[in-house]
C-alpha cells in the first residue's frame, strides 16, 4: 500500500511523466472544445488556443473589446462543469463499480507494507490539523525503525516500492500491528478499524504488489482513471479562468 494524505498527485507521484502527457492531451483538447463552444465572430482570424495563457490573453482581450457576453461565459460554463465533466466523473464511478469483481486475496502485504513520504512527526502533524486521511493512518499504523527493516521483510517489494518512486522523494514504510498471522485484520467490525482500510485500494493508481487481488483491475483501469483524473484537473484550472456571470 501506498499511502498519502495529501492530494492524490502526491499520492500517485510514481505516475507523474504520465501524469504529465495526460494533462497535455487533456489541456489540448478542452481547448479545442472551448474554442469550438466561442461564437464565430470571435473567432475571427484565429485558431484554437494551445495554452492556459493564450486562452486568458484572448478572454481579456474579448473583454476589453466588449464582446465577450454573459451567454458566451455561461455557454462555456455548461461545457466544462456539464458536457465534458460529467461522462468522465462517470467513467470514474463504472471503474469504482469494476472493483467489486475483484476481491481481496488476504495475502496481509497491504497491511504490514505501508509506505509514505511522510515520517510520523509529519503525518501527526497533518492529524493535528485536521487531515482525516492522516488522522486515520496514525491510529492504526507503526513505522519501521528503517527501511532496512522493512526490506529484511518484504525484500523484493521494498525495491519495486523505491523504484516507483521519484528521485530525491523520501520513502517513510509503516505496519499494522493488528493483522494476524492468518493475515486476518484483528479489527474486523471494530469502530477502531479506519475506513481507508475498509476501501483500499480507493484508485487503480496506488501501487500494489504483483499478486495483489485487486492487480488485473489496477492494470485494466489505470491508463483511464489517470486520463480521468487529468481530463477534470484541466476543467477546473480553465473553469477558473473563466469571468464571473454574476
Amino acid at each position: 500500500m501506498v499511502v498519502s494524505s495529501s492530494a492524490w498527485q502526491s499520492q500517485w507521484a510514481a505516475l507523474k511523466p504520465e501524469y504529465a502527457k495526460a494533462i497535455k492531451l487533456a489541456l489540448q483538447a478542452t481547448l479545442v472544445a472551448l474554442w469550438e463552444e466561442t461564437p464565430a465572430a470571435m473567432r475571427v482570424g484565429k485558431s484554437a488556443p494551445t495554452s492556459k495563457k493564450e486562452w486568458q490573453q484572448w478572454l481579456a482581450n474579448w473583454q476589453q473589446a466588449g464582446v465577450l457576453s454573459p451567454k458566451t461565459t455561461q455557454g462555456w460554463q455548461t461545457l466544462l462543469t456539464e458536457t465534458l465533466a460529467k461522462p468522465v466523473a462517470q467513467s470514474l464511478k463504472q471503474i469504482e463499480a469494476n472493483k467489486q469483481q475483484s476481491e481481496c486475496g488476504q495475502c496481509g502485504v497491504c497491511c504490514r507494507l505501508a509506505s509514505t513520504e511522510h515520517d510520523v512527526a509529519t503525518l501527526q502533524a497533518m492529524a493535528d490539523a485536521g487531515d482525516e486521511f492522516a488522522k486515520q493512518f496514525v491510529s492504526v499504523m507503526l513505522p519501521y525503525e528503517n527501511t532496512d527493516k522493512a526490506r529484511q521483510r518484504f525484500p523484493d517489494l521494498v525495491v519495486s516500492v523505491e523504484k516507483s518512486t521519484p528521485e530525491g522523494q523520501p520513502i517513510h514504510f509503516y505496519h499494522c500491528p493488528y493483522v494476524q498471522e492468518n493475515h486476518k485484520c484483528g479489527l474486523w467490525g471494530s469502530p477502531k478499524r479506519p475506513a481507508m482500510c475498509a476501501t483500499y485500494p480507493d484508485t487503480p493508481l496506488v501501487w500494489m504488489q504483483p499478486d495483489c487481488g485487486w492487480a488485473d483491475w489496477k492494470s485494466e483501469s489505470l491508463t483511464t482513471t489517470l486520463q480521468a483524473h487529468a481530463t477534470l484537473a484541466v476543467l477546473d484550472v480553465l473553469l477558473s479562468t473563466l469571468p464571473s456571470t454574476a
